[in-house]
């Protein structure tokens, strides 16, 4: 059975990882390391004091990286002889001048350093894909945006990484340029900010692709909640609500409006995360989305709107 190593026991290790990993029959060997013993640890899993798997030179199948974004690739550094396989939760890091950097370069030549962008798959994106690949494309949007949480939340400090591009943006941002070919010349953008945060609190964008589809993103923290894909090809209109997250049990559904009639398909429940950590952990996909050039190009893509 493959060993696993999580790092981080926070929320998202609680609410999304571990019930993920849990229900592949292929996973049994969890290991959890974090800055300190976590009482709430079941006894299903194994927890190891993060100096002990290093002086015994611990060797994993998997680490799951799962701290603060500030933290992700430091947390590589100190685990990085673990392992060959690492998945960092997104944003890879905060730090997007560090991507311009040899060294990390030189990491995805030297070991499978995967960012996490669990939508990739999730069969409604299969969908998504198909309505792009078969029909003229005239419009996509593409909006995720959440209310603002409890204000001491790790999301609202810059040092621990913090910032609504990285968080909620790069969902619609990855997806666009994962999928078209972006007009530079077109790009519109503006990046949010409110007085009583140190993080920028959202953005817009709007642009064209080489083939002269309309692009039109939004996402944020403070506003009402959205979380959907909208498609307009011709008479035909296409909408995936709970595109990006979904909650627990969704069933993944998507509506087709074509001459003035409405048709509603349905995907099902699908856990995204466990997709995801089957695909690459146990079936060693490779998805284009965490190549290097790709992940590069999309944070480079960040940097420019953040500093423009």
């Amino acid at each position: 059975m493959p060993s696993i190593l999580i790092v981080g026991y926070g929320s998202h290790t609680k609410r999304r990882i571990l019930p993920a990993l849990d229900s592949i029959s292929e996973l049994d060997n969890i290991f959890i390391t974090s800055r300190s013993f976590p009482d709430d640890i079941s006894k299903k899993y194994q927890y190891l004091n993060k100096e002990e798997i290093i002086k015994n030179k611990m060797i994993f199948d998997a680490v799951i990286i799962s701290s603060y974004p500030s933290a992700h690739l430091e947390n590589f550094e100190y685990f990085k002889n673990c392992s060959s396989l690492f998945l960092i939760e997104k944003p890879i890091t905060n730090n997007l001048l560090y991507l311009d950097d040899d060294n990390f370069y030189n990491y995805f030549q030297d070991y499978q350093v995967k960012e996490c962008l669990m939508y990739f798959h999730h069969p409604v994106y299969d969908e998504f894909l198909k309505i792009i690949r078969d029909n003229k494309i005239e419009s996509v949007e593409a909006f995720l945006t959440i209310p603002h949480i409890e204000k001491n939340n790790h999301r609202y400090s810059k040092n621990l990484g913090g910032s609504s591009i990285l968080d909620q943006g790069v969902y619609p941002i990855s997806l666009i340029l994962e999928n078209f070919e972006i007009v530079n010349d077109s790009i519109n953008h503006q990046i949010f900010f409110e007085d009583s945060y140190e993080i920028d609190t959202g953005g817009t964008l709007f642009c064209k692709t080489n083939e002269g589809t309309q692009i039109n993103l939004k996402w944020g923290i403070g506003y009402e909640y959205s979380n959907n894909v909208k498609i307009i090809s011709g008479k035909s209109y296409f909408e995936f609500p709970m595109f990006f997250s979904k909650p627990e049990n969704h069933i993944s559904k998507y509506n087709v409006k074509n001459s003035g009639k409405m048709k509603t398909y349905e995907i099902g429940n699908h856990n995204q995360f466990n997709n995801m950590y089957k695909d690459i952990i146990i079936n060693n996909m490779i998805f284009d989305y965490q190549k290097y050039q790709n992940l590069k190009s999309r944070y480079d893509f960040i940097g420019k709107l953040l500093n423009d």
